[in-house]
């Protein structure tokens, strides 16, 4: 995670590999959609490693809980505790953020969902990428 609330969620390197390429990453905090690089800033980050939990407050006031779940199969963040200091009408609480160019070329080529006010939403590839061709595919789930 970095200052300004981009998060880079990679799994666990397979055998073999020292390294992952980055790839689709996901801004987790309210930023201003019409920006030309939408951030959501840090004040403070407590980290508690023993239970892999990060306690996050942003300069805008809103106040947050990440709980890192990590397997060889998935790296999964769940967002908990949340106190959004602005509007979700004009201030996503998420922005999802990756590179195309062209099917084949890209993070990601491909969103899905089930309903538009749906609560769960897919990011991946539907086709093999010469980009970044391990980078991982994304799901948001939004829970009560």
């Amino acid at each position: 995670m970095y200052q300004d609330g981009n998060v880079r969620l990679l799994p666990i390197t397979p055998h073999g590999l020292d390294w992952i390429p980055f790839g689709s990453s996901i801004l987790i905090g309210q930023s201003n959609h019409m920006a030309v690089r939408p951030a959501a800033p840090l004040r403070n980050s407590d980290i508690d490693p023993k239970e892999l939990t990060i306690q996050l407050t942003y300069w805008d006031g809103s106040v947050l809980s990440l709980k890192l779940d990590v397997t060889m199969k998935e790296t999964t963040v769940i967002v908990s505790d949340a106190v959004y200091a602005r509007s979700f009408s004009s201030n996503p609480f998420l922005t999802f953020r990756s590179m195309w160019v062209a099917d084949g070329n890209a993070d990601v080529d491909y969103v899905g969902w089930e309903t538009l006010r749906g609560n769960s939403y897919a990011f991946f590839r539907k086709c093999i990428s010469k980009h970044n061709t391990l980078s991982p595919k994304h799901r948001v789930k939004i829970l009560d």
